[in-house]
């Protein structure tokens, strides 16, 4: 799954922000239904926005950032248009606790127990 239109800088480009609203839709209609279905839905829709996901440290060197003890860790790419780290997929930390509770998913737990410990240090 592709989606597409995003702000100017990223419009019609493969991007990471539009995903983070179709996990948050999938997690309620599975919350309303209980229909294993969306769950389905939500792991493919998870595994994509990892896709953008930094796990590891790319050091800033120039100021502020090399003054502040900033990482890339936890950040992600906005879209390939306008690759720039940003911390806003760790607004779905609430989705992927939901789905970990409701799957037993050893990827998305490994992934989830990282997202939650790296997203801090990209704020």
């Amino acid at each position: 799954m592709e989606c597409y239109g995003a702000p100017l800088d990223a419009e019609k480009a493969v991007d990471s922000e539009g995903i983070l609203a179709y996990i948050r839709a999938v997690r309620y209609l599975h919350a309303l239904t209980k229909d294993d279905l969306y769950l389905d839905h939500m792991r493919d829709a998870i595994c994509y926005e990892f896709t953008f996901k930094f796990c590891y440290n790319s050091p800033v060197k120039t100021p502020p950032l090399s003054t502040l003890g900033w990482s890339s860790s936890g950040g992600s790419v906005t879209s390939v248009a306008n690759p720039h780290i940003h911390p806003m997929s760790s607004s779905i930390v609430d989705e992927l606790y939901y789905y970990t509770e409701n799957r037993d998913d050893p990827y998305v737990i490994f992934a989830f127990d990282g997202y939650r410990s790296l997203g801090m240090s990209n704020i």
